[in-house]
């Protein structure tokens, strides 16, 4: 692909996302960081081996207690990716 091409396709990507807001942007940031959380949460506990198996209860908790670290991490994060998609793209209207 030429460098061209590359910038013609770069330019209509940030458009369409510019056009979609900034609220769906960090919708789907947050979206990422809940499918995160399970996957680490209950793929960390499904695969482990251990002789003692954990409660249900400590399980639960545990996932609970994590679950508003990676929705405030997630929007943190889509704030900052954001707001440098806005400086990087400023000059488009």
């Amino acid at each position: 692909m030429q460098q061209k091409e590359y910038n013609v396709l770069q330019r209509r990507s940030s458009e369409l996302t510019k056009a979609r807001g900034k609220a769906r942007f960090i919708r789907r940031e947050l979206l990422f960081n809940v499918v995160l959380w399970m996957v680490i949460t209950f793929g960390t506990q499904l695969g482990e081996k251990r002789t003692q198996s954990l409660s249900l209860r400590g399980i639960l908790l545990t996932s609970l207690m994590m679950l508003p670290v990676f929705l405030l991490g997630g929007y943190l994060a889509a704030i900052w990716k954001w707001k440098d998609f806005e400086k990087k793209y400023s000059w488009m209207p």
